[in-house]
């Protein structure tokens, strides 16, 4: 790998750490012991490989910086298939992009389903109602 792959590889932790400090930890990533360079091809110019254990995804997460000064970020399962790409993430996007997808997405979905349900207000209201009568 040249200096300028790692270069490029330093400018992507960058951005995920000035974007959010705490997510890399977060996500069980530590940089040298999961979290390593990857070299450039001709669809990327270089990239990171890091290991997540978060709440959502725990497996390979790859972020290709492409030629076009984009990401693409690739989501592994343990059989090292991918599983999900997400092309075209620019720069200001990509650490909320990560963990929406590494940490809380079947948590927002989870939470508008819910919102959405009449079941779960009735629910709600009878779980109320019942914790008044005890007191």
């Amino acid at each position: 790998m040249t200096d300028e792959t790692f270069y490029y590889c330093k400018e992507i932790l960058k951005q995920i750490q000035y974007a959010d400090p705490n997510a890399m930890n977060c996500w069980g990533v530590i940089v040298g012991h999961n979290c390593f360079a990857l070299p450039e091809t001709k669809e990327r110019r270089a990239g990171i490989k890091m290991e997540t254990n978060g709440f959502i995804h725990k497996g390979r997460v790859d972020i290709d910086l492409t030629w076009r000064d984009d990401y693409t970020i690739k989501f592994y399962d343990k059989s090292g298939k991918v599983v999900s790409t997400i092309e075209r993430v620019y720069s200001p996007e990509l650490c909320r992009t990560l963990d929406i997808h590494i940490e809380v997405l079947n948590t927002l979905l989870n939470l508008e389903l819910i919102r959405n349900a009449d079941w779960f207000w009735h629910t709600y209201d009878c779980m109320v109602l019942s914790q008044i009568k005890m007191q």
